[in-house]
């Protein structure tokens, strides 16, 4: 009986401990394995999203950039004393609008040999640049019907969905063009109506040239380059800017303005744009030097774009310490743990004739 008692007794005080101490190592291993599984999950998250962030936002630069000074045909005169001035070689681009708009720059779209991109130096969110793009909208509409001079009547086009009442539009043939508003537009979109009646909050028309009724808007006189069925074409005139501001959850963000319009956040994690301009000095279209905008002595010189973006991670305390990053040269301490990543890309403007 007693041997019995004996077997059946429990462990004792020193097993266990010696049990305890043996689980709390391996619940220790267990705790590390882990902590070192989130935090490589972190990082592994922030840097594919810090990834797939830059690289849609350059992407999406990119695009606007390229069509940068795109006017249609109208840009593909022949430069005859090759100064970059296609307005002496086409003295009928004409402007018929009568005041400025949110979504029409005269200085910048009135003249083909005008620059078509600008930009600001360290007036945003952490010193950063913004930039500005002139020129049409991609899309175009080919006329149908031939345009009576001076035309007034609305604009005969191809079935389309570019173009809304107040929109600037440019019309061209290859030699002549105009620039004016339309009044109104088809539920179709096969005719463009363009009256000197327009809100006071847009441009409106203004006759160039007699007689016209005063109600109506008339065209250039263009008998000798008329628009007629399939040999003109109508563009959608807008301006882009880009630039880094704070958003709703006081977050850095890349913003993009069109025409002017209230800005749109296009994505969420862009600290700091820096922009040069590659500046081409002997006319061989390929740029000499790049330069922040405001050292550029004549825009009109510029045939490339180079984008400097630092895209940073949601979340802090994604690395161990502050990281130092490298922006155009200059090496740069992180003032928290957030993981960040330089993207850059140089952009040719590829309308650019002078």
């Amino acid at each position: 009986m007693n041997s019995l008692v004996n077997k059946q007794a429990g462990l004792s005080l020193v097993e266990l401990l010696v049990a305890m101490v043996i689980s709390l190592f391996l619940m220790g291993g267990i705790v590390q394995v882990y902590v070192g599984n989130k935090s490589a999950y972190n990082f592994s998250d922030a840097n594919a999203r810090v990834q797939e962030n830059g690289r849609f936002a350059l992407d999406t630069m990119a695009t606007d950039l390229r069509m940068a000074g795109f006017w249609g045909c109208a840009s593909l005169q022949d430069d005859e004393d090759g100064d970059g001035d296609l307005s002496e070689e086409n003295p009928q681009i004409q402007n018929h609008l009568n005041q400025a708009s949110p979504n029409y720059e005269p200085e910048k779209h009135d003249f083909l040999a005008q620059p078509f991109v600008d930009a600001t130096v360290n007036d945003g969110e952490n010193g950063s640049d913004s930039i500005t793009v002139f020129g049409a909208r991609p899309g175009q509409t080919v006329f149908t019907g031939d345009l009576v001079s001076p035309g007034s009547g609305p604009l005969q086009v191809e079935a389309n969905t570019f173009f809304e009442a107040g929109d600037i539009v440019l019309i061209t043939n290859c030699f002549t063009a105009d620039i004016f508003e339309i009044s109104a537009v088809s539920p179709d979109g096969t005719s463009l109506s363009h009256s000197t009646v327009a809100p006071t909050d847009t441009p409106g028309n203004v006759n160039l040239n007699n007689p016209c009724p005063p109600a109506a808007h008339c065209l250039m006189d263009k008998n000798d380059r008329p628009y007629t069925p399939n040999n003109a074409a109508a563009y959608s005139l807008q301006t882009i800017t880009y630039e880094v501001d704070l958003n709703d959850n006081n977050e850095p963000a890349l913003f993009r303005t069109v025409n002017n319009r209230d800005p749109e956040e296009l994505i969420e994690g862009i600290e700091q744009m820096q922009i040069l301009f590659g500046v081409d000095n002997d006319a061989d279209g390929t740029p000499n030097q790049y330069m922040t905008s405001d050292a550029v002595a004549d825009l009109n010189q510029v045939t490339a774009v180079r984008i400097f973006l630092v895209v940073r991670s949601d979340a802090d305390n994604v690395l161990d310490e502050r990281q130092t990053y490298t922006l155009n040269g200059q090496d740069i301490l992180a003032n928290d743990q957030r993981l960040r990543q330089v993207f850059t890309t140089t952009i040719a403007l590829r309308n650019k004739t002078g």
